[in-house]
């Protein structure tokens, strides 16, 4: 009732490389037929993430869900919906990690489909097998953009026109020395529509190369030629890890609010982030180390919001960003940004931030995705220590500036009295609470 006759569902296994494609209602009754088999004991299931947009002036509406079921075997299932015009579901892309008892199960289902992008990708990956940078560029124009990004060293490359990506692309094929175990398991190919760009995802392997993955996402212009191309691959030659990094000098409304969001944040300024966003903005906050999930709408709530996030940065000592990636507003599609770094010192192994801008280049949107555990002095107060709240102050607002505290006990379980805890650890602060009596059973932020 969700999908219809157009609708795409696509389920990609981690565990063993397998990816089903099914098109069309009749295919789709196989594929979840299929896929629901695999929940075999729902007892553990939690879906921690749902995020859910609907259409508007911005772009089509969706939503992203994440959980698990290690009882049925699934370590993790990640979901990503996108919308049609009447609010149906158009597209299902399912990324897995699914090991049934016994071991591993693979279902491949690949579909035969002609046009111009597979045309071009066909060509490409032929050219890539030749390892050929002549017959590679045909598939490019001289407004192609390749930017290579290697998690190994953070080095990021960024090549702009057919002279530069000869440059970048004969400096990436070089690396593939011993092309005697590729692997590219995924290579999903999709043509311009009246539903947006078309383009392609591979994602392969090459050990004897030194590339223990390369991912790649390639969008189309609009007669099928490869208008960009972001790999992201992982590549330690023999004897150590290389780095190039070049950077591109570009200004615009999206690049300004993005420096000084930049300059805000590593100044700590709430006041001066909020300059970069509108009242109709949305900050959304996923740690992974713990799995909560903070939403901020308006720039009252992201006042709240940043003050929050900006505490956790106690020591900004080894904060490194190797990522930013910045595009304007377009005739292909609404600009933002893509950045990534990691601040130890702070408990920070990661931070990943998206950015959506809006047609006036502030941020419509940022989504953070963090792993960040509080270090340990922090979490020794957590376990021996709680702040009273005045009365006037009994509420998420106040919890959220006090040092290291991210929700509080509201005063309606303890009359006289709300609890801060003063922990980035909100599971262990709430057992806490449930053991000396003071919280029921529910979960309360």
């Amino acid at each position: 009732m969700d999908f219809t006759n157009a609708s795409i569902l696509r389920i990609f296994n981690q565990a063993d490389g397998s990816l089903e494609t099914w098109q069309g209602l009749a295919e789709l009754k196989v594929g979840f037929t299929g896929l629901l088999a695999k929940f075999t004991n729902m007892s553990d299931v939690v879906v921690p993430v749902s995020i859910i947009e609907e259409n508007s002036a911005h772009g089509p509406g969706g939503a992203f869900t994440a959980g698990s079921n290690p009882a049925s075997g699934f370590s993790f299932f990640h979901d990503v919906f996108v919308a049609d015009a009447d609010g149906k579901l158009f597209r299902q892309d399912a990324f897995l990690h699914h090991v049934p008892a016994g071991g591993v199960s693979s279902v491949t289902k690949t579909k035969s489909v002609s046009g111009p992008v597979h045309d071009s990708i066909a060509h490409h990956n032929e050219a890539f097998g030749k390892l050929d940078v002549d017959m590679i560029l045909q598939d490019f124009t001289n407004a192609s953009i390749l930017r290579i990004f290697n998690q190994a060293d953070g080095s990021l490359e960024t090549w702009k026109g057919l002279a530069e990506l000869k440059v970048g692309f004969t400096g990436l094929l070089a690396k593939f020395t011993n092309m005697s175990d590729v692997v590219v398991p995924v290579s999903i190919i999709e043509e311009n529509s009246a539903q947006g760009p078309g383009g392609a995802f591979t994602a392969g392997s090459n050990p004897a190369s030194g590339f223990s993955f390369f991912h790649d996402v390639f969008v189309a212009d609009a007669d099928g030629k490869l208008f960009r191309q972001d790999a992201f691959l992982h590549h330690v030659p023999a004897g150590g890890v290389s780095s190039v990094t070049k950077a591109k000098s570009v200004s615009g409304p999206v690049h300004d609010s993005i420096a000084h969001h930049n300059e805000a944040f590593g100044k700590l300024d709430v006041d001066m982030i909020l300059q970069d966003f509108t009242n109709a903005s949305i900050l959304r906050i996923f740690n992974q180390a713990d799995g909560s999930l903070e939403t901020w709408k308006g720039l009252a709530e992201l006042k709240v919001g940043f003050t929050g996030l900006l505490a956790k940065f106690t020591n900004m000592s080894d904060v490194v960003v190797p990522v930013s990636i910045i595009e304007e507003n377009s005739l292909q599609g609404p600009g933002g940004a893509f950045t990534a770094g990691s601040n130890l010192a702070s408990g920070f192994s990661f931070f990943s931030d998206t950015f959506v801008a809006d047609a006036d280049g502030k941020l419509f949107r940022q989504n953070a995705f963090i792993h960040h555990v509080a270090p340990q002095k922090m979490q020794k107060a957590a376990a021996s220590s709680k702040i009273e709240c005045p009365n006037a102050l009994r509420n998420k607002e106040h919890c959220t500036i006090l040092p290291g505290c991210q929700w509080c006990l509201p005063p309606k379980y303890l009359p006289q009295k709300g609890w801060c805890w003063p922990s980035d650890d909100s599971c262990a602060g709430m057992k806490q609470l449930e053991a000396g009596g003071f919280l029921p059973g529910a979960l309360l932020v």
